[in-house]
């Protein structure tokens, strides 16, 4: 386990990272371009800037603060953000995300655009204003999700939406598509999306 104090920044380029522990570390930046991280735990990490460019993911940053995290062009098999506190999350060109939980995160600013989303989850979350664009979702459960602000345009929904007890304050929504067999759940919400 390393515990990087601030000014601390970890690049990584072109590289194959395995079973890595930066829990507790205080970092300016992480940046991982054209790489892999496999099995590795951020959790607790203070940081100002993360980017996550062109990778393949599969890593914990439960219970972190992360002022600007950066998802563009990369799979994502499993990322944990399970209580972490997210000013900005932007997430861009992601045709591969197939495990993202923001289980109880606060999330301020929260951009999602040309990605296909499987299990992203905010279940128990809290987020300031939320904009989905060209994009599509599936298997993905937002129980109990708290939103500001929901903005759903050019989006597709699939397979199964759990939007139970989830409170919404403004929705705009433009041009939904629901495909064929969709099971949308919106017990004890506000949320409608018919």
């Amino acid at each position: 386990m390393i515990d990087l104090q601030a000014p601390s920044s970890l690049i990584f380029e072109k590289s194959d990272l395995n079973d890595l522990d930066f829990s507790r570390s205080v970092l300016t930046i992480f940046r991982l371009s054209e790489s892999k991280i496999d099995d590795a735990a951020f959790t607790g990490t203070i940081a100002d800037n993360v980017e996550l460019v062109n990778s393949e993911l599969f890593f914990s940053m439960s219970d972190s603060k992360v002022q600007n995290l950066l998802l563009s062009g990369s799979h994502v098999r499993a990322m944990v953000l399970n209580s972490a506190i997210l000013p900005k999350v932007t997430i861009r060109d992601c045709k591969n995300i197939d495990d993202m939980g923001f289980y109880q995160a606060s999330i301020g600013e929260l951009l999602v655009e040309h990605c296909t989303l499987k299990k992203f989850d905010l279940i128990e979350a809290t987020v300031k204003s939320a904009t989905i664009r060209n994009s599509s979702l599936s298997d993905c459960d937002n129980s109990d999700v708290k939103v500001g602000e929901l903005v759903l345009d050019n989006v597709t929904l699939g397979a199964k939406i759990d939007f139970t007890n989830a409170r919404v304050d403004h929705l705009k929504v433009k041009n939904l598509q629901k495909r064929p067999g969709l099971r949308l759940i919106t017990t004890g919400s506000n949320l409608k999306l018919d």
